[in-house]
C-alpha cells in the first residue's frame, strides 16, 4: 500500500463517527505507523501507533488495545530506546492482561517489565524486577511451563547475585536447574546449565564455583 492511500483511508476514517470502523481505522495507523518507521521516520510511526491506540481505548476494543500497546513497547525497546515510556506502556499491557484474564500474557510482560528495571541499575530498579520475576514465576507454576518456570527461577538467582544475597542465589539457581531438567530436553537443560555458570563466570565474586559447575554438572550432560 502507498502512503498517499493510507493517508486518504485515514481521512475518510477520521469523518466516520460509528465505532463499528474503529477496528479498521486502526489497522490502517498500524500500517501507516509501520510504513513510517520502515521509513526512518520514526516520531511520525509513533504518532500514528499512540493513535491507533486512542482509538481503541474510545471504541473499547481490547483487543486492538493490547496490539497496540505491544507496537509501543517493541518501538520505545528497540526502535526509539526508551525505558521509562517503555515500562509505562508494559505497565498498561500488564493492565490489559489482566482485563482479559490472560496469564501467559500476564507472565511474559512481567518478565519483559523485569528486564526494563533491571537496565535502570539501581538497587530500588533490582528489587521491582525481582518483585516482577517472582509474580511471572507464580504463573508460570501455576499454568506447568516448565521452561518459562526455570528462566524465571534463574532470573530470581541473577538478581539475587546483583543484590549480594548469595544464600538465595543459590536456592534459585538449584531449583531453575531441576525444572530444566524435568523438562526432558536436554538441549534447553544445556542452556539453562551454561546460563548458571556465567552468573558466577560473568560476576565479581565466587567465579570458581562457575569452574566447579561446568565441571560438576554441566559436563555430566
Amino acid at each position: 500500500f502507498s502512503e498517499q492511500f493510507l493517508l486518504k483511508s485515514i481521512r475518510i476514517f477520521s469523518e466516520l463517527q460509528n465505532i463499528a470502523s474503529g477496528a479498521s481505522f486502526i489497522q490502517v495507523l498500524i500500517m501507516l505507523g509501520e510504513y513510517y518507521i520502515d521509513q526512518e521516520l520514526k516520531e511520525n510511526g509513533v504518532f500514528c501507533y499512540e493513535w491507533a491506540l486512542l482509538i481503541a481505548l474510545k471504541a473499547n476494543l481490547i483487543e486492538s488495545q493490547v496490539r497496540t500497546t505491544q507496537l509501543l513497547c517493541l518501538f520505545y525497546n528497540s526502535v526509539l530506546p526508551n525505558e521509562a515510556q517503555c515500562i509505562i506502556y508494559n505497565e498498561f499491557l500488564l493492565y490489559l492482561a489482566r482485563k482479559l484474564a490472560d496469564k501467559e500474557l500476564e507472565g511474559h510482560v512481567l518478565q519483559n517489565t523485569s528486564q526494563l528495571y533491571l537496565t535502570l541499575g539501581t538497587e530500588r530498579a533490582f528489587r521491582s524486577a525481582l518483585e516482577y520475576t517472582k509474580r511471572s514465576l507464580g504463573i508460570f507454576i501455576d499454568l506447568e511451563k516448565k521452561e518459562k518456570e526455570a528462566y524465571a527461577w534463574l532470573q530470581a538467582g541473577k538478581i539475587y547475585y546483583v543484590l549480594g544475597e548469595d544464600e538465595l542465589v543459590d536456592l534459585y539457581i538449584q531449583v531453575a536447574q531441576d525444572a530444566a531438567v524435568s523438562t526432558e530436553k536436554l538441549e534447553f537443560a544445556m542452556e539453562i546449565f551454561e546460563a548458571v555458570g556465567d552468573v558466577y563466570f560473568n560476576g565479581s565474586r565466587d567465579q570458581e564455583k562457575a569452574i566447579s559447575f561446568f565441571r560438576d554438572r554441566a559436563l555430566p550432560l
